[in-house]
């Protein structure tokens, strides 16, 4: 979940519409630094407009003049979350995801699977939003740069292989398909 502290309540409606179009990603808007201590636990990144954002779990983006140019925010925030990600990313479940190695495990099963960069990516994308159904169009702009306008199965293809790596570590659905989207249980 990205947070939004701000007090410019139209500053913090665009970049949220930003953030869930164009990124897919869960956000939470709060005023100022006070109301967002109940939802600074549990964000993966922060956007303020505050000069002081004390004691955050997580990296933060301060914006010190607004108005500023969307597509660099996006790519700040693209960028601070694959840092943030480091080496390894929990999916959940047992399954864990070692990026420099390009391999899946399971804590369960002790068995490893090599993935692809278009597999990490897609991983990357369903567990940022934790929980949240990813649309198609989405996940096929943000891996491949696909306008959602053109006709292929790619998305579909890669889905359906990364399932049957998760299903070899240990036999479960870790992918679903919901509301014209894919979610990461």
């Amino acid at each position: 979940m990205i947070l939004i502290i701000s007090k410019d309540k139209d500053f913090s409606a665009i970049v949220a519409e930003q953030v869930k179009r164009e990124l897919s990603l869960p956000y939470q808007i709060a005023e100022n630094n006070e109301s967002a201590k109940t939802f600074m636990p549990s964000a993966a990144l922060v956007i303020t407009t505050e000069a002081e954002t004390e004691n955050a779990p997580c990296p933060v983006i301060v914006i010190k003049n607004p108005p500023i140019r969307l597509s660099p925010l996006l790519a700040d925030i693209a960028s601070a979350l694959q840092k943030q990600a480091g080496e390894s990313l929990d999916l959940g479940q047992g399954y864990g995801l070692q990026l420099r190695q390009k391999q899946l495990t399971h804590a369960g099963s002790g068995t490893t699977v090599d993935v692809t960069d278009k597999e990490i990516q897609l991983l990357q994308c369903l567990t940022v939003a934790k929980g949240e159904s990813v649309s198609k169009e989405q996940l096929l702009k943000n891996v491949w740069g696909i306008d959602a306008d053109l006709n292929t199965h790619t998305l579909e293809t890669h889905i359906y292989r990364l399932r049957g790596k998760l299903r070899e570590l240990a036999g479960e659905e870790l992918i679903e398909a919901v509301n014209g989207g894919y979610v990461l249980k």
